[in-house]
């Protein structure tokens, strides 16, 4: 079982091809991913919840994790001990999968990697929490104008390279 922590915002958004490709790419190794969807990382009371249903109250045993939540879900006034931190009792590798905040192309024109902001929320602050970096999964991508706002339609697109290479970092794991 390798259970996938998504914010509930790309599903409300419709934002779950990055999932579905993650999901397609554990399978093809024989892998039981399980997409779970959260608000955030940070309540205490949602994160015991998510604790008892990751682990089935300590009856199911999670491989893995791959998770693509931004930020540490620690804070520097934490004074919570680290065997109680969500990540440690569970006990398993967790890899960060990455949902860039730029497109494709920006990432590949670019000469540095992704934009500041992405290496921040995606790959300093969760390596606080332990998390495995591993790279990213989905671009933003441009599908044209609302007629009705005149707004862009941003949405984000599976990057399948980087799906595969999350994939084979769990396989790895296991």
């Amino acid at each position: 079982l390798v259970p996938l922590i998504i914010y509930r915002s790309h599903y409300i958004a419709g934002n779950t091809k990055p999932v579905a490709e993650l999901c397609m790419q554990l399978t093809s190794w024989g892998l039981q991913p399980m997409p779970v969807y959260v608000s955030n990382l940070r309540d205490a009371a949602m994160l015991d919840e998510l604790y008892r249903f990751l682990t089935g109250n300590g009856q199911i045993y999670p491989a893995s994790l791959i998770n693509t939540t931004s930020f540490s879900t620690k804070s520097l006034t934490d004074d919570q001990p680290e065997n109680e931190f969500i990540f440690s009792r569970i006990g398993v590798p967790v890899v960060q999968a990455i949902f860039a905040s730029c497109t494709l192309e920006q990432w590949e024109q670019g000469l540095f990697g992704l934009p500041p902001i992405d290496v921040a929320i995606n790959i300093a602050l969760p390596e606080m929490d332990g998390r495995i970096i591993g790279t990213a999964v989905s671009f933003k991508s441009d599908k044209g104008r609302d007629p009705l706002t005149d707004s862009t339609i941003v949405a984000y697109e599976a990057y399948v390279p980087g799906c595969a290479r999350v994939a084979n970092m769990i396989h790895a794991w296991v």
